[in-house]
């Protein structure tokens, strides 16, 4: 087997495992009820929501919601309740990447 075959084999069977972690920061689709609204959230004006809300729909400002990967929105709370009122079924996530020092990733460097 030549060897830029082996490497095609070798790279198609591990993106999953290997690849795909690296990237977990990049943006991907999900139902917006698939989402987790904080328990302590903040109280909103719904003039901000609505000012929001049109900024939306003019494509003023980025529709990508930052969630933890639990899929708790961390950031992007007032889009996320314009999106609603607005009738998004499907939303732009970008899920966080976990702390530095978290030792259980597989990428963590250890001192």
């Amino acid at each position: 087997m030549r060897s830029s075959n082996r490497h095609k084999i070798i790279s198609s069977l591990h993106f999953d495992e290997i690849v795909k972690p690296l990237f977990q920061d990049s943006v991907r689709s999900v139902d917006i009820g698939d989402l987790i609204v904080p328990r302590r959230a903040a109280s909103f004006k719904l003039a901000d929501i609505l000012a929001i809300e049109k900024r939306l729909k003019n494509g003023e400002i980025d529709d990508v919601l930052t969630v933890n990967p639990d899929l708790m929105i961390t950031k992007g709370l007032k889009r996320y309740y314009a999106m609603k009122r607005i009738g998004y079924t499907r939303v732009q996530i970008q899920v966080e990447r976990e702390s530095p020092n978290d030792s259980s990733s597989p990428f963590t460097i250890l001192n």
